[in-house]
């Protein structure tokens, strides 16, 4: 992510682009 930013939004694009079984580690 440019300059380390961690939005809500890109977040929810993160855990959408991780699989169900995954889900768990990410928080």
């Amino acid at each position: 992510l440019e300059k380390g930013e961690c939005t809500d939004e890109n977040l929810r694009k993160a855990k959408a682009m991780v699989p169900k079984s995954l889900e768990k580690y990410v928080e």
